[in-house]
């Protein structure tokens, strides 16, 4: 059995691991240092403006990931319907849905609310927040 359908992840705390390993990151910004009277910042990568990135891959087999850019703290749900329009899974973070600002990937793994791994088929991803709403198709093939 796999486990519950997601994983969320901010891009910038990755950035780090990811270029120890040689690569690079979802294209993400890299932190950089500024120094001003001796002392030394870092700074963290903020988008400029808003983004939802296309899904990857679609069609998917096992997973699929969705990349967010948010200019700014942001409260949003973000819900799967299946093609008859019945909720399929819901991003629920624990924190009333307020996100910070910086890069995000949210995967995935083609499992409902309750764990169970959904069949073959058409599904839509919907975003939702005060200044947007986005939707995108996402089709699942086993």
């Amino acid at each position: 059995m796999r486990k519950l359908g997601v994983s969320y992840k901010n891009i910038t705390d990755e950035i780090p691991r990811c270029l120890r390993r040689g690569g690079s990151f979802c294209n993400a910004p890299q932190q950089s240092k500024s120094t001003i009277g001796g002392l030394t910042f870092a700074i963290d990568p903020v988008p400029m403006e808003f983004k939802l990135h296309p899904v990857y891959p679609n069609p998917f087999n096992i997973t699929t990931t969705l990349k967010l850019d948010l200019p700014e703290e942001t409260r949003f749900s973000l819900v799967i319907y299946d093609i008859q329009g019945s909720e399929i899974w819901r991003l629920n973070n624990r924190r009333s849905n307020t996100y910070p600002a910086g890069y995000h990937r949210i995967v995935w793994n083609g499992c409902d609310n309750s764990g169970a791994v959904v069949p073959t088929g058409v599904y839509f991803i919907v975003y939702h927040s005060p200044e947007h709403r986005l939707s995108q198709k996402l089709v699942l093939m086993k």
